[in-house]
């Protein structure tokens, strides 16, 4: 009844905020990516590409190489842990206002008496 409907509550609260203080090292990440899109849009901006065919594509040469490396160790060292942060800082949010939403709510029906 109303005790396990806090219990069922309580208990999606903190799984909502566990998760969001999920460490997730981004090699374990990498593991599930079939295709970065992000990493190949950045490779057409600022690798050299070829318009032979309708598609752009990037040219393999020594130095697209090297500019991939430095793309992906940016996008692993620095942008995807910071995408993650504010992931991380959305689900606090998002757990917060639930958690501020079932409590008016519970609230109301026990003030509400008539």
């Amino acid at each position: 009844s109303r005790r396990q409907a806090a219990k069922d509550l309580k208990g999606k609260v903190k799984a909502s905020y566990e998760s969001a203080n999920m460490v997730l090292p981004i090699d374990i990440l990498r593991t599930f990516f079939m295709q970065d899109p992000i990493l190949e849009h950045l490779s057409e901006m600022y690798c050299q590409t070829s318009d032979e065919t309708a598609k752009r594509h990037v040219i393999e040469s020594d130095w697209n190489k090297v500019r991939r490396a430095i793309l992906r160790r940016a996008l692993a060292e620095e942008l995807y842990p910071m995408f993650w942060a504010e992931v991380q800082d959305y689900l606090i949010k998002m757990s917060s206002q639930v958690v501020c939403e079932a409590t008016r709510v519970k609230l109301t029906q026990m003030l509400d008496v008539k």
